[in-house]
């Protein structure tokens, strides 16, 4: 439920906080950055969602989750990334808020294609699910 998944950044966000006051803090090593986006505005932790995908339709997961990350503000984007898929993944002309499609020319395999994603996000914290995931309720 949206509730749980505030409940989840929230304790994410404190389990920095403390990891911080015991190490220091934590900040990408070549810019300095601290990898955490606190957004004043929802004063909470900004996420990215990560699908990469090969030869799998994720219209309906696709679906869910734009759902879902209309209904938190935590939610800043969710990137698909087509491996070069030999059929379509997601219908052509589906458009959902916060979806972004992107796709390989050829296919590059599981490692580069999170990369990819990774570089391509906006946000530090970036929750990867597999483009081949079946949910069993509609919050998951």
């Amino acid at each position: 439920t949206p509730q749980n998944a505030k409940r989840f950044l929230q304790a994410l966000a404190d389990n920095l906080q403390k990891y911080e006051q015991n190490f220091g803090p934590i900040e990408d090593p070549q810019s300095g950055i601290p990898p955490m986006h606190l957004d004043t505005e929802h004063d909470g932790i900004m996420l990215s969602v990560g699908i990469p995908a090969y030869n799998s339709n994720v219209s309906e997961l696709l679906s869910a989750l734009a759902d879902q990350a209309s209904h938190l503000p935590e939610v800043l984007e969710i990137i698909v990334l087509d491996d070069a898929s030999e059929a379509p993944i997601i219908p052509e002309g589906f458009v959902a808020p916060k979806v972004r499609v992107l796709r390989h020319t050829f296919n590059q395999g599981r490692s580069k294609t999170r990369n990819h994603i990774a570089s391509e996000a906006k946000s530090p914290w970036i929750l990867f699910i597999d483009g081949i995931l079946a949910y069993m309720t509609a919050y998951f």
